[in-house]
């Protein structure tokens, strides 16, 4: 026989108690379960039901956020990339270093190093260097509204 400890908001579990170890330090809410019942816990992912103080599973955990750097970065290169027979090697390595740039900046954002209205600005600015053919200006202002609805 083991005791269950429970998040009364939620019903996330957050401890398993054994009164043999414990004594009488189990903390509330709780709920006593069966060895069978802790194992099963130990196996997956559950959680109370607040109405009936079961255990039922958990529900899948949401996608984690999307990294606004790794979004953009793909974006970019696919974007650009797709157009390389348009490109000099020169072009092709200014979009290289202007990503590069982007990058830097993502890590100055997320350092709290610079502020979002900072990093607009520097991302604009990354991606307006590269000198490339008229061709691809729809594809530099597509990247620049896309990085613009990241931030």
């Amino acid at each position: 026989m083991k005791y269950l400890n429970y998040d009364t908001t939620t019903g996330q579990i957050k401890g398993f108690y054994d009164p043999e170890i414990n004594g009488p330090n189990i903390p509330t809410p709780n709920i006593q379960i069966s060895d069978a019942q802790w194992q099963t816990c130990l196996s997956g992912r559950y959680q109370v039901d607040l109405s009936t103080q079961a255990i039922v599973a958990s529900p899948a955990p949401p996608p984690p956020s999307p990294d606004p750097a790794t979004e953009l970065e793909t974006y970019f290169l696919q974007q650009f990339l797709a157009n390389t027979s348009q490109l000099s090697d020169t072009q092709i390595g200014g979009i290289f270093q202007a990503k590069a740039a982007i990058d830097s900046i993502f890590q100055l954002l997320q350092s709290g190093s610079i502020d979002e209205a900072t990093c607009k600005i520097a991302i604009l600015g990354a991606i307006k260097t590269p000198s490339l053919p008229s061709t691809l200006e729809a594809v530099r202002t597509d990247i620049l509204n896309y990085a613009e609805g990241l931030l």
